[in-house]
C-alpha cells in the first residue's frame, strides 16, 4: 500500500504540480502572491492524499466483497460437485481481476446449479410417480422455470433424500410382503385376514405390522411343514417335467428337516423362472411330441394285420391321409422348434437341454403332391 501511495504522489509531483506551478508562475510575477501558490499547493496535496486515502478505502471494502463472494462460490463449488459427482472446472485465471473471477466463476456455477436442480426435479418426479407421493406442495419446485438458486438446489436436495428415504422403506415392506405372501398361498390364509394388510401407509408403523404378520406365519409354517415339504414336492416334479429338467428329490416329507424347505422353495421358483422365461420353446417342445406320439401310434394301427383285414369304410384310405397331414404339421413343428433352440442358444450362449441331453432333431422328408402337366401332343 506504501508503494502504491508513493506513486501516486510521485505522479503528482511529476504532472499535475509542474503545471500549476507554471500557471501560478505568471501569478508570481504579475501579482507577488508567491507564499500564497505555496499555501495552494500545500492545500492541493493534502486534498489529494484525502482522496487517495478514500479511493483505496473504497476499494479494499470492494476487494473484500468479492473475496467473500469468491469464496463462498467456491464453497458451493465444492457442494455441487458431490451432489453431481464431476469436477467443475470454471474458466479462471488468477492473473485476472478479482472482478473478472468473480463473474467467471458466478457464470459458471449458475451452470452447474441448473444441471443440478435438473437432476433433482428428474429424480423427484421419478420418486413421486413410483410411490405415489402428492406433489402439490412442492409443485413449484418441480416446475422448468424454476430460479436457478443455491437456495432452490438445497430444498430439492432435501426432497430427494426425504423420497429416497421413503423409497428404501418401500423396498422393506414391499419385501416383507412378497415373503408373506409366499407363505399365505402356502398356508392358505383366508382372504379376511389378508384384507388387513392392504393399502398400508408408508411408515415404519406399516413395516413392523407386516414383520410380525410374517414372524406368525413362519411359525404356522413349522407347525404346518410335512404338509408344506409334500406340496412342495409334488410342483417340483410337475414343474421339473414340464421344463424337461431332472431334479433330484426325496420323496417322502420325513427325509427333509427346515433347513432343507428353503432349498425347495428355491428349486421351484428356478423352475417357475425358467419356465416363463422360456415357455414358447417348451410349447414348442410339447406339441413335437405329442404330434410324434400320434404318428407312431397310426403307424402301429397301419401295420397291424387286424386292422388291415377288417378295412371298413376306406379305413386304411383314412388312415394314410391321417399320416401324410401329422408329418406335415410334425414338419412344421419341428422347424418352429428348432428356430426357438437357436434363439434360446443366442440369448444363453448354451444350447437347449431335455432332461439333460441336447435336444434332437428330426428331419422329415415330406412327400409333396406331384403336380402333372398338361400333355401337349
Amino acid at each position: 500500500m506504501d508503494q502504491c501511495k508513493i506513486e501516486f504522489f510521485k505522479t503528482v509531483e511529476d504532472s499535475i504540480i509542474p503545471q500549476l506551478q507554471t500557471i501560478c508562475e505568471g501569478w508570481i510575477d504579475i501579482f507577488g502572491c508567491e507564499k500564497l501558490f505555496n499555501i495552494q499547493v500545500e492545500s492541493l496535496v493534502h486534498r489529494l492524499e484525502k482522496m487517495f486515502n478514500g479511493i483505496v478505502k473504497k476499494n479494499r471494502k470492494t476487494q473484500a466483497k468479492l473475496k467473500s463472494r469468491i469464496e463462498s462460490l467456491m464453497n458451493e463449488k465444492q457442494r455441487i460437485e458431490s451432489l453431481l459427482n464431476e469436477e467443475i472446472k470454471p474458466p479462471i485465471d488468477q492473473s485476472f481481476s478479482l472482478n473478472d473471477r468473480h463473474k467467471n466463476l458466478k457464470t459458471t456455477i449458475i451452470s452447474y446449479r441448473e444441471k443440478c436442480i435438473r437432476k433433482f426435479q428428474q429424480e423427484a418426479k421419478e420418486l413421486a410417480e413410483k410411490l405415489e407421493i402428492d406433489c402439490s406442495n412442492v409443485k413449484k419446485l418441480l416446475e422448468d422455470d424454476l430460479q436457478l438458486t443455491a437456495a432452490n438446489v438445497d430444498k430439492l436436495e432435501e426432497i430427494v433424500v426425504d423420497w429416497r428415504e421413503r423409497k428404501i422403506l418401500y423396498q422393506e415392506i414391499e419385501n416383507v410382503r412378497s415373503q408373506i405372501e409366499i407363505i399365505w398361498k402356502d398356508l392358505e390364509v383366508s382372504d379376511e385376514v389378508q384384507s388387513e394388510f392392504d393399502s398400508l401407509p408408508l411408515n415404519n408403523e406399516s413395516l413392523d405390522k407386516l414383520q410380525a404378520e410374517l414372524q406368525r406365519c413362519n411359525q404356522l409354517k413349522l407347525e404346518k411343514f410335512p404338509k408344506l415339504v409334500d406340496q412342495l414336492i409334488q410342483e417340483i416334479f410337475e414343474y421339473s417335467e414340464k421344463c424337461k429338467k431332472p431334479v433330484p428329490l426325496r420323496m417322502h416329507p420325513e427325509d427333509y428337516d427346515q433347513s432343507n424347505l428353503i432349498e425347495l422353495e428355491a428349486n421351484l421358483k428356478d423352475l417357475k423362472v425358467f419356465y416363463e422365461e422360456n415357455e414358447k420353446v417348451l410349447t414348442l417342445l410339447d406339441k413335437r411330441d405329442n404330434l410324434k406320439t400320434e404318428l407312431e401310434a397310426l403307424k402301429v394301427k397301419q401295420q397291424d394285420l387286424r386292422s388291415r383285414l377288417q378295412n371298413r369304410g376306406g379305413q386304411l384310405l383314412k388312415d394314410e391321409q391321417e399320416r401324410k397331414l401329422l408329418e406335415k404339421k410334425l414338419q412344421k413343428a419341428e422347424i418352429a422348434l428348432s428356430k426357438a433352440a437357436a434363439e434360446y442358444q443366442s440369448i444363453h450362449n448354451t444350447p437347449f437341454t431335455v432332461n439333460g441331453e441336447l435336444l434332437k432333431l428330426e428331419k422329415l422328408n415330406v412327400r409333396r403332391k406331384s403336380i402333372k402337366k398338361p400333355y401337349n401332343g
